[in-house]
Parts: C-alpha cells; sequence; structure tokens
C-alpha cells in the first residue's frame, strides 16, 4: 500500500516524520511519503518537499490528512480513501464543520489525545503518538547527585501550559531553601529540546489538556512526569489505562507535586510508571500495526 501524509502547517509534534521512519522499519513493503510541512523554530526533519506533493497524492492509495482536507482544494488533487487526523485547538474549534465533511467523504478520523476524543466518541479514535523507545532513551544524560532538583519545562504557549502557577510553585520552594533548577525550553529545534530534557530529574508537562508530546518524550528517557488535565479527560485515561502514568496536579497544586517529586523514592516510582505506560501505548511498533488497520479500513470504506 502507497500512503501519502500531509501536514496542514507545520508536522505537529514531528508526528509525521516518527510515522514514517516507524513505517520504514516495521512495514518495509509499504510506501509511505510525508511531504514537509512549514517549517518552524523545531526545525524538524523533512522527507518529501511540498512541490511533489500532486504527484505523490496521484500514487497514493490513501491520504492521510492532518487537521483539515485544504490541501486537496489548493492543489488541484483528485480524491483518495482518506484519514483525517486532528491534532488539537482546530478541532476544538471546527468539530462539527470537520466532523460532517470526514463523514462526506467516508474519511476514518483520528485524535492525538484524549481530551479530542471526547469530543466526538462516536465518529473518532485516539492514535497515540509514536515514538522509538529505545532512541528516545539515548538523550538521557542525568546530572550528578548534588542535591539540586531540576524541572524541565517547554511551553508552546505559557497560558495553556500553565507555566506561571510553575514559576510561582518553584519560587515558593527557592524561598524554602530548596535546592531547584528549571530548565525552562522555548523556542528551541527539536533536537535541542530532546537533548535539555534528558537532563532533568523531573518534567512539568501541563495541568489543562492531559499530557502531550513533551511527557511521552519524558517518560521514554526514564524521566517523572507531572501533568493533569480535565475531570472527564481524567477519568478516560483512567477507565484505559487503569490509573493514570503521572503525577496530577492542576493550577493550585503544583507545588504539592513538586514537592512529591522531590524524594528520591517517588520519582522512581513515577519514572517506572511512566516507562510502562510508553511501552504499552506509545511503542512505535504497535501504533505502526494500529494504523495499517486504519488505512486498510479506508480503502475499505471508499
Amino acid at each position: 500500500m502507497r500512503i501519502l501524509n500531509v501536514p496542514r502547517g507545520q508536522d505537529t509534534g514531528a508526528c509525521g516524520i516518527r510515522t514514517k521512519w516507524a513505517f520504514g522499519k516495521y512495514r518495509p513493503d509499504w510506501t509511505y511519503d510525508m511531504v514537509g510541512g512549514s517549517r518552524n523554530y523545531m526545525i524538524t526533519p523533512v522527507d518529501r518537499p511540498r512541490h511533489e506533493m500532486l504527484d505523490l497524492w496521484q500514487r497514493a492509495d490513501v491520504v492521510h490528512f492532518r487537521n483539515d482536507f485544504a490541501h486537496q482544494e489548493r492543489i488541484g488533487a483528485p480524491d483518495r480513501p482518506a484519514v483525517l487526523h486532528h491534532h488539537g485547538t482546530h478541532f476544538r474549534s471546527l468539530h462539527e464543520s470537520l466532523n460532517a465533511e470526514a463523514a462526506r467523504r467516508r474519511a476514518v478520523q483520528l485524535v492525538s489525545t484524549l481530551d479530542l476524543w471526547l469530543i466526538h466518541p462516536d465518529t473518532t479514535e485516539w492514535l497515540p503518538s509514536p515514538y522509538d523507545l529505545e532512541w528516545l532513551a539515548g538523550f538521557r544524560q542525568p546530572h550528578e547527585d548534588d542535591g539540586v532538583l531540576r524541572i524541565a519545562h517547554a511551553p508552546t504557549d505559557r497560558r495553556i501550559k500553565s507555566t506561571q502557577p510553575l514559576l510561582a510553585a518553584v519560587d515558593r520552594l527557592r524561598a524554602e531553601g530548596m535546592p531547584v533548577e528549571l530548565i525552562m525550553i522555548e523556542k528551541a529545534e527539536w533536537g535541542d529540546c530532546l537533548r535539555l530534557k534528558g537532563t532533568a530529574d523531573v518534567y512539568f508537562d501541563q495541568v489543562i489538556l492531559g499530557y502531550g508530546n513533551n511527557a511521552i518524550e519524558a517518560w521514554g528517557m526514564g524521566i517523572p512526569v507531572i501533568a493533569g488535565g480535565a475531570p472527564g479527560t481524567l477519568d478516560e485515561m483512567v477507565r484505559r489505562f487503569g490509573s493514570l502514568p503521572f503525577i496530577q496536579a492542576d493550577e493550585g497544586t503544583i507545588y504539592a507535586a513538586l514537592v512529591q517529586a522531590a524524594d528520591p523514592i517517588e520519582r522512581k516510582e513515577w519514572a517506572d510508571r511512566g516507562l510502562t505506560h510508553v511501552q504499552q501505548w506509545h511503542d512505535e511498533k504497535a501504533v505502526v500495526d494500529q494504523l495499517a488497520d486504519v488505512y486498510t479500513r479506508a480503502v475499505e470504506r471508499w
């Protein structure tokens, strides 16, 4: 089978290129092309240039759209069996129209996170973000045990990622005499972000929307994560996973979560739980198997 993966803009979270790499390892008899998205500060790797999109489209058995169907009209491409993959704000804002358009096209719909799945659980399915866990583990570079708690945080949007409450909690720890280093990662290339993250003792992700790719990367490095989400999202995680894989917090309890993470025994327990979680849900082999079934169903629907 031949697949074309087309990001709407940037390759969100390097999801497209990681999926292409994974199919190359686990489905070498399939052809998987990913057209490069728009470039931003993350500078994620690019597979095929955008000017090749129409040619690749015409040869594809399935087109894996990201966020919407806009590229097809823009380049005048023919209809193909389709998968529509939702990644965040776009779906939250336009889910009714996107859901209707996907139904008209008989497209299979995927969502990147469980809070998105809860918007239309009857017409979407959750696709865990795929990672090469052995590759991630290679970024782990812990410091010597010098008594300093190193907390990493990589916000794309400080408001959504609850950065100010985190800063307040860190200031409180320092005022109480705890040696703390905050590794703030902003506007960094993807590789630099991974390397900096690998030096942390604990990763603070976000406490509003549930965990994201930064948390998965930290878990793959053996680093415990502090995160949170809306009650419905947390309930769905517990239903699927059996328990939460992160130290739970909201904006009012970040300080308490950091105090908990300062205990080496607690950090080891939550690092182990996080690693077990990504091994079960985010290992690229399992995601490739799920996606291969999705692409097959997309062809059968058409």
